[in-house]
């Protein structure tokens, strides 16, 4: 509940608050171009080693600025990355890749996980990344001029919402020209002209997350050049274009549920395989000790010092950020309830520092605050998709209270996450909100998860009843954020099938997963070399998706 604006805030998100941590820097305006050397529709991408990753290679592509102002004659560059199959079958074509956000980085998913993501669709296509316009090394956003690092603060509500429109409008002085041309139906466009300058007459594509509505609405901008197109995590994109912050009521609605089944596996699974369960439930119940343990920490935080490369401070805060990322990542619930445990019965919160993401940086890092998913990016993006925005502050602190409904520990912070599009400076050159029933060159592929903690299964039979045939919902038993949380042999076939053989499942397919969230360790020895492998490619594709879109409170 949001404390009134001269209180501390409890739970407040944090505030991206920019401070200078090394020097001036002069301002250095995007690398626009007024005159590209061909048409951008047919400018080659001149594909060469990537120096990160010889295996694949990196290239460039410039497209309009403005496209709705084809007099305009300012180009933009944007960045990709291709990885290109080692097989002897044919390949089917070119597949693009968006791990979601917004904010991720295509081109960086590409370089490091190009041959697994090709291993999960078959390895029949050319796999290729793109970081979008306005994020990553494509005319990043550049919202200040200072070499800046990032610090977390707790304020109150009226200290809050003066930063937040600090930051919009120090994004306005510094990306003016840029940001009205960051949306997603800018980025739609760009992803066409990427198809053209491939000389293909379909556009093949794989979206997660935030990457499902660019799917989507490219899907509908173009129905005519659909080829395989699979959206994985599904955003409702009726209700995300109308406002940030209704949008944020929508789409935890199934984030405590998978608290409560990590509660349930965990109790299940025993103390010799989940560390915070105990021999007597009755007594010592896993729940009564989580909260007893943010309890505790509100009032007295943990410091520590060992193992880690920056001091850090444990607190309730961070305990919510690493059960929040742990909600996207079932895969590591052993590490985070080993490391709860450690914390309850000695007091040692070092494995919780490491395990969290704001735990420290890497080695020799001075900044111990990092913007890895891309906030900027993010906001730059969501401001121009959404309507709406300039709710009353009492309004935004309303719809906060009433998101902790949906979930308790982190309603009011997600909302709050959205409030600098209150503030923001710029209208979108160009907005897709539909209709969403266009009818399809191919059908599509909705993939949804049982219990997503911010892309509820609730999204994606939203979309398949509204595109009325032209998309086929894949559903995913499980927990975790996107169908690649969990190892499901059956979803990864379906999967494969519909990209190599343009196949999609009968409608209602239902998938299970394939491995417990608190496994025997004998039982995953005893699996072929074959399996485990596949199980480290699914892992190391979902930390990916992962890095590209969860975000600290």
């Amino acid at each position: 509940m949001a404390a009134p604006p001269s209180a501390r805030v409890k739970f407040m998100p944090s505030v991206f608050f920019l401070l200078a941590a090394l020097a001036w820097l002069l301002y250095n305006s995007p690398c626009h171009h007024k005159t590209p050397p061909t048409p951008p529709s047919v400018s080659p991408f001149n594909w060469h080693p990537c120096a990160e990753n010889p295996l694949v290679e990196c290239g460039t592509l410039l497209v309009r600025l403005n496209h709705l102002a084809p007099e305009n004659g300012t180009f933009i560059k944007l960045a990709l990355s291709r990885f290109r199959p080692n097989t002897t079958e044919p390949v089917l074509g070119s597949l693009l890749i968006n791990p979601g956000g917004p904010g991720g980085s295509g081109k960086q998913v590409v370089l490091l996980g190009g041959k697994r993501l090709s291993s999960m669709v078959g390895d029949r296509y050319d796999i290729i990344g793109f970081d979008p316009r306005g994020i990553g090394e494509s005319n990043s956003i550049k919202c200040l001029n200072l070499l800046s690092c990032i610090l977390r603060i707790n304020v109150g509500v009226t200290t809050f919402a003066k930063l937040q429109e600090a930051k919009a409008k120090s994004c306005g002085k510094w990306g003016i020209d840029v940001l009205p041309y960051v949306s997603t139906a800018s980025v739609a466009r760009d992803m066409d002209l990427i198809r053209e300058a491939l000389g293909e007459d379909v556009l093949n594509y794989y979206g997660f997350s935030y990457g499902t509505f660019l799917g989507t609405v490219y899907s509908q901008m173009f129905p005519d050049r659909v080829g395989r197109l699979a959206i994985d995590g599904v955003m409702d994109a009726t209700t995300y274009v109308k406002s940030y912050a209704e949008f944020s009521l929508q789409y935890l609605i199934n984030t405590d549920d998978i608290y409560k089944g990590f509660v349930k596996d965990c109790e299940a699974a025993g103390p010799s395989r989940c560390a915070l369960a105990s021999s007597d439930l009755k007594k010592h119940p896993v729940d009564k000790k989580v909260r007893s343990l943010l309890k505790s920490l509100e009032k007295d935080p943990v410091v520590v010092v060992e193992d880690i490369t920056f001091p850090t401070i444990i607190g309730a805060t961070e305990v919510l950020n690493l059960l929040f990322r742990g909600w996207y990542q079932p895969a590591i619930w052993p590490k985070i309830a080993t490391a709860l445990a450690s914390l309850i019965d000695e007091n040692d919160a070092t494995a919780v520092a490491q395990l969290s993401s704001g735990g420290g940086g890497p080695s020799g890092d001075t900044c111990p605050i990092h913007d890895e998913a891309g906030s900027l990016g993010f906001l730059s993006v969501v401001c121009l998709d959404t309507a709406g925005n300039d709710h009353p502050l009492k309004k935004w602190e309303k719809i906060a209270k009433e998101n902790t409904k949906n979930s308790e520990w982190f309603g009011e912070a997600n909302t709050w996450q959205g409030l600098a599009c209150k503030y923001w400076p710029v209208s979108a050159s160009e907005r897709y909100t539909g209709p969403w029933n266009n009818k399809l060159k191919n059908q599509i592929l909705i993939i949804g998860n049982r219990y997503d903690p911010v892309t509820p299964l609730a999204s994606a039979q939203i979309i398949e009843k509204q595109m009325e045939g032209n998309g086929v919902l894949l559903t995913r038993e499980g927990y975790g954020h996107c169908s690649t949380s969990m190892v499901s042999k059956c979803t990864q076939e379906h999967i494969r099938r519909y990209f190599v053989d343009g196949i999609v499942p009968p409608k209602g397919t239902v998938c299970d997963t394939d491995f417990d969230v608190f496994p025997e360790t004998n039982l995953l020895d005893a699996q072929s070399a074959e399996v485990l492998k596949n199980v480290e490619d699914i892992q190391m594709i979902h930390e990916m998706i992962v890095k590209s879109n969860v975000r600290r409170l």
